[in-house]
């Protein structure tokens, strides 16, 4: 478990410090987790595609689109932009791929985990 939450932290950026917001002199910190989560609900959302798989794919994507816009509030707020969302949000989507090519053992794991943490949504 200790290796997993290990892997859930680096995988997440754990914490991310704007450099604007610290040229600034504020020092504001704030998880990375939701883009790492929405990376992982947009991978779920692609595996659902298909006609008869619309309810799932509809939970993981309104899923995705809170995550994003939680993430994207972190990232304006300390001084980023648009495109570094997007930048940030691709760069989860592509380590949360990898870790699912590579990790398979894992990768339940890591659904399980931003399953429990974002389960109200």
């Amino acid at each position: 478990m200790k290796a997993i939450i290990g892997i859930l932290f680096t995988l997440s950026g754990f914490v991310f410090v704007s450099a604007n917001a610290a040229a600034q002199g504020t020092h504001e910190i704030y998880s990375e987790r939701p883009f790492m989560c929405a990376a992982v609900f947009r991978i779920l959302m692609e595996g659902h595609l298909k006609p008869e798989e619309k309810e799932e794919y509809d939970r993981y994507k309104t899923r995705f689109d809170a995550l994003y816009e939680s993430g994207k509030r972190n990232v304006l707020r300390n001084g980023g932009t648009d495109d570094d969302v997007r930048t940030i949000t691709q760069k989860y989507i592509d380590t949360a791929g990898k870790f699912a090519v590579n990790k398979k053992d894992k990768i339940g794991d890591l659904i399980l985990y931003c399953e429990r943490m974002y389960r109200n949504m």
